[in-house]
């Protein structure tokens, strides 16, 4: 017996005769989500007549079940009133039952309903919640939109630099018009504000927040001419290559991005330069590079590299061997939570006298005076 997802999977191959054939029994036997897409059928016409009142009758049923993007299409129908009497009213409720299982099409549709005025009083405040709900998630449409509303500070503050950031992701996905207010936005922001914008968007998607991952694309906004004097760009890229993620994995260029991050100030690339040092990792070994960077990251107050200052001065690798300091830098790493310092600052505690502890804790406080953040790690 054939099963759900062979019915799905002849669907997505377009092959919408062998997906009828499939889909109509288990719709009959009560499957949402076959009642769903045997509704899409009838409504385009694929391999059976088009058909409006069949397609309501299944994507209705499917929708009350809660099928979501049911509910989206169901919204269309009541909107544009294609097998039905049209009604705005009702299409709302289901754009929004929609909405609130997470449908993105159906955010953006939302949004446009509140933005337009249609079937409700004009709210831009409410259309913007939705376009940035539907944005975040990835919906080049709903990114679009945002950018708009930021260009002209409708709904949201006025921000040509919010406007860039989205276009750019919006065009990113391939939306239609995207590059117009891309073009527009950036008439209005300084190279260094473009770049920043193009920095932070690429970061978003390596780090998959308020957008869905993407190491390609964070790749190629990243390694661009535009970002190659950016240290937050290099040390993201460096992370690229070291994993592998987006790029073919390769150590040699992971170290000389980090390099170029780490000479430009950017802690994280600093402390991975470290490491790199310290294995041999795309370079030879190399002690004392690896506990000069880990010395720069650490006074910039990396958490990782002060707990690693502590390792290199217990182990005497690129430093001079010295218990006193190892303490010292642990204590600085377990005081900001770093909980391997933790350990590590007891068993140094276990093997030395109070007046080695004493010399410690005045170490600690001439390594780092004023403690201070440090960039956060991609």
């Amino acid at each position: 017996m054939a099963s759900l997802e062979d019915a799905l999977d002849a669907y997505r191959r377009k092959d919408f005769g062998t997906a009828f054939k499939l889909l109509r029994p288990l719709s009959q036997q009560g499957n949402a989500v076959a009642q769903a897409y045997l509704g899409y059928l009838y409504f385009n016409g694929d391999a059976v007549p088009q058909d409006y009142a069949e397609a309501m009758r299944w994507i209705r049923l499917a929708a009350e079940r809660g099928v979501a993007g049911a509910m989206s299409n169901l919204g269309n129908m009541y909107f544009s009133g294609r097998g039905v009497a049209q009604n705005y009213e009702q299409a709302g409720l289901w754009y929004r039952r929609a909405a609130e299982q997470g449908d993105t099409a159906a955010m953006t549709r939302l949004g446009l309903m509140f933005l337009d005025g249609t079937g409700a009083r004009r709210d831009s405040e409410k259309a913007a919640q939705w376009f940035i709900q539907a944005a975040r998630r990835g919906l080049p449409e709903g990114q679009l939109r945002l950018a708009r509303l930021f260009l002209a500070g409708d709904g949201v503050g006025q921000s040509a630099g919010h406007a860039y950031l989205w276009a750019m992701a919006a065009m990113l996905g391939g939306a239609k018009g995207a590059d117009e207010i891309l073009g527009r936005a950036a008439k209005e922001l300084t190279e260094p504000m473009r770049v920043a914008a193009q920095v932070k968007l690429g970061e978003m998607l390596f780090n998959g927040q308020d957008v869905p991952r993407n190491y390609n694309a964070a790749a190629a906004l990243l390694k661009g001419p535009e970002a190659s004097g950016n240290a937050r760009a290099l040390a993201i890229v460096g992370l690229l290559y070291y994993l592998g993620h987006g790029v073919r994995r390769d150590m040699t260029e992971a170290a000389d991005w980090f390099r170029r991050a780490a000479e430009l100030g950017e802690p994280s690339a600093q402390f991975n330069l470290s490491v790199m040092h310290g294995k041999g990792e795309g370079m030879p070994v190399d002690h004392a590079a690896s506990a000069h960077w880990c010395r720069a990251s650490a006074d910039q107050g990396d958490v990782r590299a002060m707990y690693r200052m502590s390792f290199l001065h217990s182990a005497g690798e690129g430093v001079e061997k010295n218990r006193q300091v190892a303490l010292a830098w642990a204590s600085l790493a377990a005081g900001r939570g770093n909980l391997d310092a933790v350990q590590t600052r007891a068993a140094l505690v276990q093997e030395m006298s109070q007046e080695d502890m004493d010399e410690a804790n005045r170490l600690a406080a001439e390594l780092l005076p004023e403690p201070r953040t440090a960039t956060a790690s991609a």
